[in-house]
């Protein structure tokens, strides 16, 4: 389970295989690899774990669940057939350097560091001033409550969310009042709409911290450091910003699925 994200630009790679099936490829592949580097038995032959069926549920656009039934070594022959169709995309403009940068998840559970890092992105902008702190003092003003993410935090009991309590950054405060952003109301900022265009994106840019001024606000280089201790999931979200910074330079929409 993830935040998944996938930016609508054509490609010829695309038009040999449909993205839907290509992110079914990438899926698969990823839970083989993850049944052969743990094994439902101890000491089993490569070919027995080749061999260990698991399901896999496929759901339509009107959220029907389809389940079905593949083996390991099925999964990973069609990985070998998309990696051979990834060559296609070193040239891809998209940020990154691996095949299939136009999609991208970012993986629950959502660990407690990343939440305080996306907050943290919110304290940059507001030290920055000018039109970066406008954009976050904007946010508590547009109707974002974080419901959607908070209810995924409660019912979830684990599942979405590493914390109990959303992260939070005060971004106005004086004798008497102090106003916040909840880690909660930022995920639903980035994700709540999809699909995210043109001015969104360079909104989120900008609350990243790029220079709005700059053609395009290239966020790459003025996100806050992660934590020192390299949590993956900080990793996931840089590369989301990377990534939009490619949609924004390239005029196209990225549709956003949490």
């Amino acid at each position: 389970m993830a935040i998944e994200y996938l930016i609508h630009r054509e490609c010829p790679v695309k038009e040999a295989l449909p993205i839907g099936n290509i992110v079914t490829r990438i899926k698969l592949m990823t839970s083989a690899r993850a049944i052969m580097q743990h094994p439902p038995q101890e000491g089993a032959s490569e070919e027995e774990m080749r061999a260990t069926p698991f399901i896999y549920v496929l759901y339509g656009p009107d959220g029907e669940e389809r389940s079905t039934r593949f083996t390991v070594g099925q999964a990973l022959d069609l990985g070998d057939e998309l990696a051979r169709l990834g060559k296609g995309c070193k040239k891809c403009p998209i940020a990154g350097t691996g095949p299939f940068r136009c999609y991208g998840s970012i993986s629950y559970p959502i660990s407690a560091s990343a939440e305080q890092w996306l907050c943290s992105l919110c304290t940059a902008a507001i030290e920055k001033g000018g039109t970066n702190a406008s954009v976050v003092e904007r946010i508590p003003r547009i109707g974002l409550t974080g419901a959607a993410f908070e209810a995924m935090r409660k019912e979830g009991r684990g599942t979405y969310f590493e914390s109990r309590e959303a992260a939070t950054a005060t971004i106005r405060q004086n004798m008497f009042t102090r106003e916040t952003i909840t880690s909660s109301q930022l995920l639903e900022l980035f994700f709540g709409t999809s699909p995210l265009e043109g001015r969104h994106i360079m909104l989120l840019l900008i609350l990243a911290g790029a220079d709005p001024t700059g053609e395009p606000p290239d966020a790459n280089h003025s996100l806050p450091p992660p934590p020192e201790d390299n949590d993956s999931r900080v990793g996931e979200f840089i590369e989301f910003f990377e990534r939009l910074s490619s949609a924004f330079l390239l005029d196209v929409s990225v549709g956003v699925d949490y």
